[in-house]
Formats: structure tokens, C-alpha cells, sequence
């Protein structure tokens, strides 16, 4: 059964669309950066998860990737033209359920 369940998993993670969510700071910011390091570096939202979700991280180890299932609501969204006569959205997300690969 455990089986079964890991591959109805697997199928519907490969149906998700994956982004990557890494992107340099000069590329979505307006502050000038000292370092050129500092603008080569890529950067990733990330999100902190409290005694009752990180339960489910117990015996992940540091480092380790996991694929994470959420259900969300986006409560505000901006769209702003970047000068380049491209479109800016910034989102402003609320996690409402979240599952994680066993």
C-alpha cells in the first residue's frame, strides 16, 4: 500500500509545473549592490515552519531536498511595468495546508 501511495505521489508532482523560484538581487530589486558577488548570488524565498509543521521534517536531515505539496491563497498581488515594457508581479501568499514527500 505504502508503495502504491508513493507512486500516486510521484505522478502528481510530475503533472505540478515546477519554477525555479532563485533569482539575483538586482534582477527584482532597486537598491544599488556594493559587491559584484552579492549580485551574482541567487537567492530563494523560503519560509519558517513552527513545532506543528516542522514535525513533519523530524527525521530530514539539514540539506536534504524534500518536494512540498501546498494549498494556498493569494491575498494581494502587484503588477508593475519594470521600464523594460515587462510586466513585475509581487504576491503576497497565505499557506493554508501543506503536505511533504515521505
Amino acid at each position: 500500500m505504502q508503495n502504491a501511495k508513493k507512486q500516486i505521489v510521484k505522478k502528481a508532482l510530475s503533472a505540478v509545473k515546477m519554477v525555479d523560484m532563485g533569482h539575483k538581487m538586482d534582477d527584482d530589486c532597486c537598491t544599488p549592490l556594493s559587491s559584484s558577488e552579492m549580485k551574482k548570488k541567487i537567492y530563494y524565498p523560503s519560509f519558517y515552519l513552527s513545532s506543528k509543521e516542522a514535525g513533519m521534517l523530524k527525521d530530514t536531515k539539514v540539506g536534504d531536498k524534500k518536494k512540498i505539496i501546498i494549498e494556498a491563497m493569494l491575498r494581494s498581488k502587484t503588477v508593475s511595468d519594470n521600464g523594460a515594457g515587462e510586466d513585475r508581479v509581487s504576491a503576497d501568499i497565505e499557506i493554508k495546508k501543506m503536505g511533504i514527500e515521505e
